[in-house]
């Protein structure tokens, strides 16, 4: 408890919020990429199906 009063003193408003927005950001991008890497195999596996299903008779 001690140590947490002192981190916090020792660190200002300014870097906490500048670290906890990197941090934010950090989380967007790799949850966006991650929707990205799951959607993609299933949209273009899709499009190919699809696309083989018209190209037949």
């Amino acid at each position: 408890m001690h140590h947490g009063n002192v981190f916090v003193a020792q660190v200002s408003d300014k870097d906490v919020s500048l670290q906890w927005s990197a941090v934010n950001h950090f989380f967007k991008a790799s949850q966006a990429y991650l929707i990205y890497a799951l959607l993609s195999p299933l949209t273009s596996h899709r499009s190919t199906t699809s696309r083989h299903v018209k190209a037949e008779p």
